[in-house]
């Protein structure tokens, strides 16, 4: 069962050194304790999924923003927070991404078609 998500690019500052040295977990909640000006919570990338307001041409059930959003491109299917990661990782953090095979085997789930016909038509998102 998928219910409504979204999974955000959220930007810490954090250093290539504190990346390497510290588990991710910790470092999140070290800068949650030290307050909210240490986060971008607008992340220039955003996958959302919502079947429920789903509207052909207005509102895709599974969609992407950048960086704004009024910017809605339609996604085949919903992307699972694993993909996400990998996604993120390979493309972002190169370097980190060779360095832990952790994050190369994270678990993907593949997720039914939401996208509506008439969105396909258009520029959108797909991946096998």
């Amino acid at each position: 069962m998928l219910i409504v998500y979204g999974i955000i690019l959220v930007h810490l500052y954090l250093s290539k050194e504190e990346l390497r040295t510290e588990p991710l977990v910790d470092l999140v909640e070290l800068y949650a304790e030290a307050g909210v000006d240490y986060y971008c919570f607008r992340g220039p990338i955003r996958f959302d999924y919502d079947d429920e307001r789903a509207e052909e041409l207005a509102h895709p059930a599974t969609h992407v923003h950048f960086i704004q959003e009024e910017c809605r491109t339609p996604v085949t299917r919903p992307l699972s927070p694993g993909s996400f990661l990998k996604f993120i990782f390979f493309n972002f953090y190169h370097e980190l991404w060779n360095s832990f095979k952790f994050i190369q085997e994270l678990p993907e789930e593949r997720f039914d078609q939401t996208i509506f016909p008439e969105e396909e038509k258009l520029i959108h998102f797909s991946w096998r």
